[in-house]
């Protein structure tokens, strides 16, 4: 039997009443199926066969389902995912025959690795094809040390605690800074003024207690002018 589909992962989300859960790709084995389930808040954890599930379909080009032992959670994520072992078990003997159905189950395996690792390499972070000599090789780990590219931006090194606690601290100076000027500008108040015919030129100038608006008139701006000038004569 050919396989003639690449599926390899199915993805669903719980709604509290469903129990079983399809898997659109085939397998030799209920071992070969890895079930995974993720909680609302994020934690992930892999679930026990004949414990948590039981597998059936075993061998269908098509697939089986996953029945859980209780439904899933509502919210919560179930992965399905082939998880064959890498190892051959056929074995012929010089002069056998060759029957085709142990030929072909053995193609298949081989096929079935190959879409095993497609969908963890899809999952895997890459340099785009067009990247050229940069090394994607991770240094020792070193703790409380982050990881980023080095300055010529062709190796990932490990950058020290004391620069992401100082580009950590400035982050937060700054945020401090914008928290007090966004607190300042909401203590000012930030009623105008009435205007009259009288305030026609008249500009708008916060006050000295920098909680308000005045009305500065155009011949007072004209004077405060004449004064600013006199003292650079």
């Amino acid at each position: 039997m050919t396989l003639s589909s690449a599926d390899n992962r199915d993805e669903y989300t719980g709604t509290g009443s469903v129990d079983t859960y399809p898997y659109n790709f085939k397998i030799l084995a209920e071992e070969e199926v890895l079930v995974s389930q993720e909680t609302t808040a994020g934690v992930s954890s892999t679930l026990v066969l004949n414990t948590d599930y039981t597998v059936t379909g075993v061998g269908n080009a098509s697939g089986g389902n996953i029945v859980l032992t209780s439904p899933l959670t509502t919210g919560y994520i179930l992965v399905n995912t082939r998880n064959m072992d890498f190892l051959q078990g056929t074995d012929l003997g010089e002069g056998d025959n060759l029957p085709a159905e142990v030929i072909e189950s053995s193609l298949d395996k081989l096929t079935m690795m190959a879409q095993q690792n497609k969908e963890s390499f899809d999952r895997s972070m890459n340099l785009p094809i067009t990247a050229v000599g940069v090394s994607t090789d991770l240094p020792a780990a070193v703790a409380n040390a982050a990881l980023g590219w080095n300055a010529a931006a062709n190796a990932i090194v490990n950058i020290p605690e004391a620069s992401t606690s100082a580009t950590a601290a400035l982050a937060s100076a700054a945020d401090a800074a914008a928290s007090e000027t966004a607190a300042a500008i909401s203590a000012a108040s930030i009623n105008l003024p009435s205007f009259t015919a009288a305030d026609v030129d008249s500009s708008l100038e916060v006050n000295a207690a920098g909680s308000g608006y005045d009305l500065i008139p155009l011949k007072e701006r004209v004077i405060r002018a004449e004064l600013y000038s006199n003292l650079f004569i």
